[in-house]
């Protein structure tokens, strides 16, 4: 195991500067059953799969592992107007890879997709959070992308980078403040309602 000294010394060099920082990292494991969200948000995830699957049914199957998975969903105030936004895993593949729809609870409303195994939630600069998406290939590998809300969408804005999480595979590591964040799931307090701010 990587020792908390050398992980803030690889994690100061790799801060870059180029949103602000990641306070959370969320995957699968902090989600929480859909009845915990407002009413109406559980028909805006169905209707947004239906529209999904007339494009890619393949990969918006309502096999056991995908209709598991929509049923649960993590509660964030995004923006800052104390109403939680939902991240809910609408598509996962069997590295915990997944597709998550972004939905707004008032009004009801849809706002994007992010691809990601962990979401890196960052601190809020402007009216919304920047998001960032990692996929794993391995234990010490992945690829991040990061996400900005234009137009009433997250949209991704920069190209996926490959990235190690250790110094052993010779590659650029991940941005410090995501380095400091690996294992972050386990120590959240919820503020209100299962709700996260940032």
């Amino acid at each position: 195991m990587v020792g908390a000294t050398m992980v803030d010394a690889w994690a100061k060099r790799n801060d870059s500067g180029q949103f602000p920082p990641a306070l959370y990292v969320i995957n699968q494991d902090c989600t929480q059953p859909v009845k915990t969200m407002d009413a109406g948000i559980a028909s805006l995830v169905q209707a947004v799969v239906i529209s999904l699957q007339r494009r890619n049914p393949d990969a918006y199957s309502n096999d056991p592992w995908n209709l598991a998975a929509r049923e649960r969903a993590f509660a964030a105030d995004l923006n800052g107007d104390i109403t939680p936004e939902y991240f809910v895993p609408l598509s996962c593949g069997g590295t915990g890879d997944c597709t998550w729809g972004v939905f707004y609870a008032r009004p009801l409303k849809f706002l994007g997709l992010i691809q990601a195994d962990r979401i890196y939630i960052r601190k809020r600069s402007g009216s919304w959070s920047a998001v960032t998406g990692e996929l794993s290939f391995s234990v010490a590998e992945s690829d991040v992308a990061t996400y900005l809300m234009k137009r009433g969408r997250y949209r991704q804005v920069t190209s996926w980078k490959h990235y190690d999480s250790t110094p052993s595979h010779g590659g650029p590591f991940l941005p410090g403040d995501m380095l400091r964040l690996l294992k972050s799931c386990k120590a959240w307090t919820p503020l209100r309602s299962g709700m996260h701010r940032y």
